[in-house]
């Protein structure tokens, strides 16, 4: 809008400056008189200059300046008005959209406010009936105890949970009320060191680790113990167990099958500097024959710090072998493994079709070339006869030519003499000629 006025007063401020200035009125005599004067001192001080040439007179011409003067300086000042109220406006509908702003903010605060109290209230009220729910819940899933103990599978041993503390004058200890066993020192106990804890059948736990080792070897008596032992890796072990089961490939090798034929060709280095690998048999002379090097290097490494060589008979040399890794770990390296091995067969695939497009664009050039130059030579063989006879007519019109060019310059000779002959001749009848007179 104001942006409009604007443009509007620039389009009709000249003209009614003009308007006013031709105005017939005292204040504007009043105005002009002034005026009148300020320019007679410009003129005087020669600021502004009278055109002498003009029809007009002196008079004229100050009245038609002072007219001008104050239509540029009314267009100034009316200016300089509308900025200044242009200004006013704007701090006013400033101050009004901040006044409006602070309303809307303190609205806003005052919805959020009600707002946090309703959800506060409604979550009271939601979790008051949660809980009461959840206690009448509880009331109907009570069930009598010896109906759960019947329903939850029963351990193969006792695994203590009733017991009691005594104690005498001479000592004192924990009492399982089921079994009566001592429990003062259960920590020290085989179950305990080995982490499968009290309750867990031993036979059950060292038939996992042997079926969790090697599956194939696993030796079982009856149906029913490979079954057992199949159901106690599926509660361990879950959905790993179950993706293993379902896995469709067989997973062996713990590296790719490069590094195990590298091992095969260098067998006899790496047997030599003692590294075990999963590809590499050793044989039992090999064995021996490295237990005995060990040896007498564990034997010179003690005379070499003063030590009696009794202490390297408790050396055992195939401490150094390493151990696997754990289950879970071997079957990963097992699949990363195997999943390299895909990658790099992929990638040598794609790296062969490659070579061949890099060896057939390399064979498409000398194709193309070859075809080029052998559709030339076709071209060649059918114009031969036509271009040797076309040769044979260009040779007799060169012999022609150059008996024509002989001929010319035999001419051009004979042209010559006779030209110094005629100049000769001219020469001496102009001199007869002067003779004569």
């Amino acid at each position: 809008r104001k942006t409009k006025r604007m443009a509007f007063f620039e389009s009709t401020a000249e003209e009614t400056a003009r308007n006013k200035s031709n105005a017939n009125t005292a204040a504007m005599k009043r105005a002009l008189k002034a005026l009148l004067q300020d320019i007679v001192i410009d003129v005087r001080k020669g600021i502004v200059i009278l055109d002498e040439k003009s029809k007009e007179s002196k008079n004229e011409q100050l009245k038609k300046l002072a007219k001008e003067r104050f239509a540029s300086n009314w267009v100034v000042n009316q200016r300089k008005q509308l900025e200044v109220k242009f200004a006013e406006e704007a701090v006013e509908l400033n101050d009004q959209l901040h006044q409006r702003q602070d309303e809307v903010q303190r609205l806003i605060q005052k919805i959020r406010a009600k707002a946090d109290r309703d959800i506060t209230e409604l979550s009271d009220v939601m979790r008051a009936k949660t809980k009461k729910r959840k206690k009448h819940l509880l009331t109907k899933v009570k069930f009598d105890p010896a109906i759960f103990k019947k329903a939850a599978p029963l351990a193969a041993n006792c695994e203590h949970l009733k017991t009691k503390a005594w104690g005498d004058k001479y000592s004192k200890g924990i009492k399982c009320l089921i079994c009566g066993k001592e429990l003062s020192q259960l920590e020290k106990e085989e179950s305990q060191v080995l982490g499968y804890g009290s309750g867990a059948d031993p036979w059950l736990v060292d038939a996992v680790r042997r079926h969790r080792d090697n599956e194939a070897s696993f030796r079982f008596t009856k149906a029913e113990e490979i079954t057992r032992v199949e159901e106690e890796r599926r509660r361990l072990e879950k959905e790993r167990r179950e993706m293993e089961e379902q896995e469709g490939y067989f997973y062996d090798f713990q590296d790719l099958k490069i590094v195990y034929e590298f091992d095969q060709r260098h067998a006899k280095t790496i047997k030599r500097a003692g590294i075990f690998r999963q590809g590499l048999q050793w044989t039992e002379e090999e064995l021996v024959a490295y237990g005995e090097a060990r040896q007498s290097e564990r034997k010179l490494q003690l005379l070499a710090e003063g030590r009696s060589e009794v202490v390297a008979t408790d050396f055992d040399p195939l401490q150094s072998i390493q151990d696997p890794p754990p289950t879970y770990r071997a079957v990963d390296e097992r699949h990363h493994s195997q999943y390299n091995e895909l990658l790099f067969s992929i990638g040598r695939l794609k790296t062969f079709s490659k070579r061949i497009d890099e060896f057939r664009m390399a064979r498409f050039e000398p194709v193309e070339a070859r075809k080029l130059y052998s559709a030339i030579l076709e071209s060649l063989y059918k114009d031969a006869n036509h271009l040797e006879g076309e040769l044979d007519m260009l040779e007799r019109d060169l012999d022609k030519t150059s008996k024509l060019l002989s001929t010319l310059a035999r001419m051009q000779i004979l042209m010559d003499q006779s030209n110094k002959i005629r100049a000769q001749a001219v020469k001496d009848k102009k001199k007869s000629r002067n003779e004569a007179v």
